[in-house]
């Protein structure tokens, strides 16, 4: 073991050296040979019985749960149990059959790779046995999985989550917390996802994707949430210069409220960019409406707030998404920006449920479970 361990640090260190001579950075790939060579030492049959690759459990044995927390965005309890849930397999086998990681190694990467802009060098220094194509193609071949096998939570609208009752416990809470309103079980918006303008070869993109509100290139989508801090229905994407309204009737959201809310006589609210519909309620107009129109309208928008605290807990736990230098639209078929958000969507749902979120805190309204929500 011991020669074993010399012969990988005079072969790393020849690497070192042609990267970087700083101090800050040899010491911190110094910490991921040494993250990979512990890893790689452990016994065999330690790491088949606990199902995890060898290197993010090496980081679990060394990392505090606060760390793993911090870098993985979840704990290592509920690391393990996201990996059941979500039904990860054993392995995958990448494009070209070139690799073959372990699906926990491969959602590890993925989790470190969203959480906050880094280089796929930096990386390499926590998964150190791999190479900055062997990453790339990991990243891609989890999110694919994980976009096919459970977007439809988010695009379809879970129906066996949120059920007649739950519906109706949902507004029971925003009557509650409101006073305003007693038939509203969610709240509608859109948001802007800016990203790099196209290239030129791509002009027709860059008239499509430029928002003259935003002064920005990026795409939409919309969301509908919940009190209890879940995305219940997401569209998109669209192309930036689209506007909210538009969004509206090309989802067909309208058409899936109507089937679901109107025999519960329920609604959910949007602000003034929508129309008044039954299932769809809105501000007073603010020119003819009178003091006590106005009151309701502020305590309803004191509401809907909770919309744009989901959005923001998005971007904030995976901030790789508000990367707009490195969201490269015109390479979508090497990066394919949507499809990491509506993934990274699907993962903010799944933190709301294991650790809360501020929105279900202001509507004091908690979330289903974590198998109810992954059936």
């Amino acid at each position: 073991l011991g020669s074993r361990m010399a012969w990988l640090w005079k072969r790393r260190r020849q690497r070192l050296k042609k990267r970087t001579r700083s101090g800050p950075a040899m010491v911190l790939m110094m910490a991921g040979f040494y993250y990979g060579v512990f890893a790689s030492c452990l016994h065999a049959s330690v790491r088949e019985r606990v199902h995890f690759g060898p290197v993010p459990f090496g980081l679990g044995a060394l990392l505090s749960n606060v760390q793993f927390w911090y870098i993985f965005r979840f704990t290592a309890q509920d690391f393990f149990e996201l990996l059941h849930c979500l039904r990860v397999p054993y392995d995958f086998i990448t494009r070209h059959a070139r690799y073959r990681p372990r699906g926990a190694e491969a959602l590890a990467v993925w989790l470190v790779r969203v959480a906050y802009p880094s280089r796929y060098v930096t990386l390499g220094l926590f998964f150190a046995h791999w190479s900055k194509g062997h990453i790339s193609e990991v990243v891609d071949v989890i999110e694919e999985f994980l976009h096919e096998r459970w977007s439809h939570l988010l695009h379809q609208g879970a129906r066996h989550v949120f059920t007649d009752s739950r519906l109706r416990l949902l507004a029971h809470h925003v009557r509650n917390t409101s006073n305003a309103i007693s038939n509203c079980c969610g709240f509608i918006d859109g948001t802007f996802r800016p990203h790099c303008r196209p290239g030129e070869q791509h002009g027709m993109w860059q008239r499509l994707c430029y928002s003259g509100y935003k002064k920005q290139h990026g795409i939409k989508f919309q969301a509908v949430t919940t009190p209890d801090g879940l995305i219940w229905h997401l569209y998109g994407p669209v192309m930036g210069a689209r506007n909210d309204n538009n969004l509206l009737y090309e989802s067909n959201i309208v058409q899936f409220l109507e089937k679901v809310l109107l025999p519960l006589e329920l609604c959910i609210y949007g602000d003034s960019a929508y129309p008044l519909l039954r299932v769809l309620c809105v501000n007073f107009p603010r020119a003819t409406a009178t003091e006590e129109q106005r009151a309701w309208n502020a305590r309803m928008s004191q509401q809907r707030i909770s919309i744009e605290w989901v959005f923001g807990e998005i971007i904030q736990r995976f901030a790789f998404c508000d990367f707009k230098k490195n969201l490269k639209l015109g390479t979508i078929k090497r990066q394919p920006v949507a499809r990491r958000y509506v993934v990274a969507c699907l993962m903010a749902n799944l933190r709301a449920i294991l650790y809360g979120s501020r929105t279900a805190l202001h509507f004091d309204c908690p979330p289903p479970s974590l198998r109810e929500y992954l059936q």
